[in-house]
């Protein structure tokens, strides 16, 4: 499986660290976390900051999935993902309108990508981890990844291991981000 370059991550990371406004910060962000899926197998293209014909949402990025048996074999062709880079964990409204963005397009699947996780407690499923938990009740899957996340990542073998972790972590304990 490729390789990441661990300086590449590094320097996105650092350089969003250091931006200037949160919209700049937010598009550091997406432009690690596209470099992370573009080299995923079975991934021929990422596409950002996807509105609708309406003009009322956004999606940050969709991943188009050709379920290479290396790659996200069992996941959707269309995956959205969501980019959060707020100073702390995101909360219940804003995984709420994530949700919504998915189950509004008839997806089962959709992966927020939080700088700083969600708030709530996993296990007690409180917070944002009761909005994952009902979605799921409804069919609509949802993981969270975070910058620490991230930052372990070295190749994307890893990052394909980390969504099923996560993917199995939602079905077992109905938490979208289980950290053990």
């Amino acid at each position: 499986m490729p390789a990441y370059s661990r300086q590449t991550i590094a320097r996105y990371l650092k350089k969003a660290d250091a931006a200037g406004t949160n919209d700049e910060k937010g598009d550091l962000f997406e432009n690690l976390v596209e470099y992370l899926f573009s080299k995923v197998p079975g991934v021929p293209q990422v596409r950002r900051n996807v509105t609708s014909v309406f003009r009322s949402e956004e999606l940050d990025l969709v991943v188009s999935n050709d379920k290479h048996p290396n790659g996200l074999v069992s996941l959707n062709t269309w995956i959205p993902v969501e980019c959060k880079t707020t100073r702390g964990p995101i909360g219940s409204h804003e995984l709420q309108v994530f949700i919504a963005k998915i189950e509004r397009r008839s997806l089962d699947f959709g992966i927020s990508i939080a700088w700083r996780g969600i708030t709530g407690d996993a296990q007690l499923l409180t917070g944002a981890h009761d909005h994952a938990s009902t979605a799921l009740m409804k069919g609509i899957r949802i993981i969270v990844i975070t910058r620490t996340d991230i930052e372990k990542l070295s190749s994307t073998e890893d990052l394909v291991g980390l969504i099923r972790t996560r993917l199995c972590d939602l079905f077992i304990k109905r938490s979208p981000l289980v950290l053990d």
